[in-house]
């Protein structure tokens, strides 16, 4: 997503500026999780340079093993973190095109819709179709912008002073000089 492709879509400069700050949040939450790579990289090497000052035949052979056996339990764990984090990102993006009643209440159907995805029953429901079902016959979920606001009132000392220079302008073409207070 960039700014261009917001830009495209009819969005404002301040709009723009919100979502893209946002998603600097998104990325930099996702960032944090690989912050241990340069840990598990030296590790590895430390595990390699091991490797090599082992004499032992049998001893490197089950040492490679147990190796091989990290460096795929890592592997296999990279790949369930990134998958996790498209479908993250899948919900964040639905989602933000909604307009919660507050960012608690977004992040609470984000999660809900991520444990719904992970049921087994939920195979093949679109998103939608799992926020559907959430917030079915739920209230203060989304803004209703069909909703009227309610009226404003005034507070009462106002008043008084909005009549003294209604008074004080109907002197003045009068000719009159204006009441004080």
């Amino acid at each position: 997503m960039t700014r261009k492709d917001l830009e495209e879509k009819g969005l404002n400069e301040e709009q723009i500026s919100f979502i893209m700050a946002e998603n600097g949040k998104d990325i930099e939450k996702v960032k944090s999780k690989f912050a241990d790579y340069e840990e598990l990289k030296q590790s590895l090497e430390k595990a390699n340079a091991t490797l090599e000052s082992v004499k032992d035949y049998d001893e490197v052979k089950s040492s490679v093993e147990n190796y091989k056996a990290e460096i795929l339990k890592i592997q296999e764990d990279s790949k369930k973190q990134i998958e996790q984090m498209k479908i993250e990102n899948n919900i964040k993006d639905f989602t933000n095109k909604k307009k919660f009643v507050n960012d608690f209440t977004r992040d609470s159907i984000n999660s809900a819709i991520y444990s719904e995805l992970q049921k087994a029953e939920s195979k093949g429901k679109s998103i939608e179709d799992l926020f559907n079902s959430i917030v079915k016959d739920k209230e203060n979920i989304l803004v209703d912008e069909k909703k009227p606001e309610p009226p404003k009132t005034v507070p009462m000392g106002s008043q008084t002073n909005d009549k003294l220079a209604e008074e004080n302008q109907v002197r003045a073409i009068m000719g009159l000089p204006p009441k004080n207070a």
